[in-house]
């Protein structure tokens, strides 16, 4: 099968819809007869997020007779992720990322997808699927040595627990400035959640804490139309800001009682 993209040229505010109608044989009955399944398979996508993926996809030199096929699996691999999990990450107000990258020169998601990053690069947890459209891969094979990172995980414990022990590896192992903004829900510190946390302890400079309905994240399926068209999801906890630093990172990305209110503001995703 091949798939294609229906339509003409989108406007802003419509969506593009990739179709696929797959020709493989599948055995059927005792005598092994082969038939062809004839159903067209479908992912639709906002047309903003069709570009930007396409633009992408074009930059980085692929085969764009490739670009639908590709899309297509990017998306129906998160849609299924989706259906597992019941919704995608949640990701942070674009107000919070931009402050970020304004003041502290952040450019890299440490958790993200080509559907829902907003920084210029990103690390996503399927290489194979998202390395097409920019993704720098699994967060935990993400080695930097100095700057500054976002890193918002999967809101699951076990996530969570490699976030903390991947960045305490990586904040003890470098002679540079490196500094993580890692925000998460509030939890429970049960025993394996803290062997985890005390692992980037070390490395605390600071944490803050988002009220529960004081703050909002952005959607995780932004890439197509949800329910009633909701852009922000409102969580039913608090969520924690940490901030770690080695020294050197203390020092080149000062914590500032004014930075952390702004971005306590930021959090509120009015944009």
């Amino acid at each position: 099968g091949r798939p294609r993209a229906g339509g003409r040229k989108p406007g802003e505010g419509e969506t593009v819809r990739i179709a696929w109608r797959p020709h493989e044989p599948h055995e059927v009955g005792p005598s092994a007869q082969q038939r062809y399944v004839d159903e067209e398979l479908q992912v639709e996508l906002w047309s903003g997020h069709y570009s930007q993926l396409r633009g992408a996809y074009e930059g980085f030199g692929h085969d764009m007779r490739l670009l639908h096929c590709r899309l297509f699996a990017l998306v129906s691999r998160y849609s299924a992720l989706a259906a597992d999990k019941s919704a995608f990450q949640a990701a942070l107000p674009r107000p919070m990322m931009r402050l970020l990258k304004e003041r502290w020169g952040v450019t890299h998601e440490c958790y993200a997808s080509p559907l829902n990053r907003c920084l210029a690069t990103f690390g996503s947890v399927f290489d194979d699927t998202d390395k097409w459209f920019g993704s720098s891969g699994s967060f935990y094979a993400f080695r930097p040595v100095s700057g500054c990172y976002e890193a918002n995980p999967p809101f699951d414990t076990s996530s969570v627990q490699a976030c903390f022990r991947h960045v305490g590896a990586l904040l003890g192992a470098s002679d540079e400035p490196l500094c993580f903004v890692v925000v998460v829900p509030e939890m429970d510190m049960s025993s394996s959640l803290a062997r985890a946390f005390a692992c980037a302890k070390p490395f605390l400079r600071h944490h803050e804490v988002a009220k529960v309905s004081e703050h909002a994240y952005l959607m995780g399926l932004q890439h197509q139309r949800t329910g009633h068209g909701e852009r922000y999801w409102h969580p039913v906890k608090n969520s924690m800001l940490y901030f770690f630093q080695n020294r050197l990172g203390a020092e080149s990305y000062p914590v500032t009682a004014d930075f952390v209110a702004e971005l306590i503001q930021a959090f509120k995703a009015v944009d």
